[in-house]
């Protein structure tokens, strides 16, 4: 399909046949990306997200452009090749912020933001307070938590820093 060629273009360009041959397809697309270009790029990860980024709506292209972005078909790539090249984040678009409309901007038919997920309806029927509760309680052969993801002055998660900013200090540490 190209993707072992290195060539994402054509492999985008085949990856589209095969869908309109096989629409169903599109649910597993993730899956499909991670064994084909997942296996070139060296990660699944990127490679679900390179194919997320084949399909931005106009309103990204627009976003896209104010920072310098070429809009069109092409789009996507570029951005997934800023991103490899750019490891410590870029700017992807800029909203205009006196005609943006957070709700204009939902997918959904109805406008709304839709919580029920029918994939998890039977799972959430299983949820259970006490059972939840009993699964919280601490277990004397397991007597350390291990506490990830630590919110303290120094770090923000979905901010983007130069990596000097941490420089000398434990980025790695681990909380138990």
């Amino acid at each position: 399909m190209g993707a072992d060629k290195g060539d994402r273009l054509k492999f985008g360009a085949a990856l589209i046949e095969y869908l309109q041959a096989n629409p169903e397809a599109g649910r597993s697309m993730p899956y499909i990306l991670s064994k084909t270009l997942g296996k070139k790029l060296g990660s699944g990860n990127l490679a679900s997200f390179w194919g997320l980024l084949q399909n931005l709506p106009p309103s990204v292209h627009e976003m896209a452009a104010r920072v310098g972005f070429n809009p069109g078909p092409g789009l996507g790539e570029e951005i997934f090749q800023a991103i490899l090249q750019h490891r410590e984040g870029i700017w992807i678009g800029e909203a205009d912020v006196e005609k943006w409309d957070h709700f204009q901007a939902l997918a959904t038919e109805d406008g709304r933001i839709n919580l029920n997920v029918p994939e998890m309806a039977d799972w959430i029927q299983e949820i259970d307070p006490e059972a939840e509760s009993m699964k919280l309680q601490e277990d004397a052969a397991f007597p350390l938590i291990l506490r990830a993801g630590r919110h303290i002055d120094t770090n923000a998660n979905t901010t983007m820093r130069d990596p000097a900013w941490n420089k000398g200090r434990s980025t790695c540490t681990l909380t138990m």
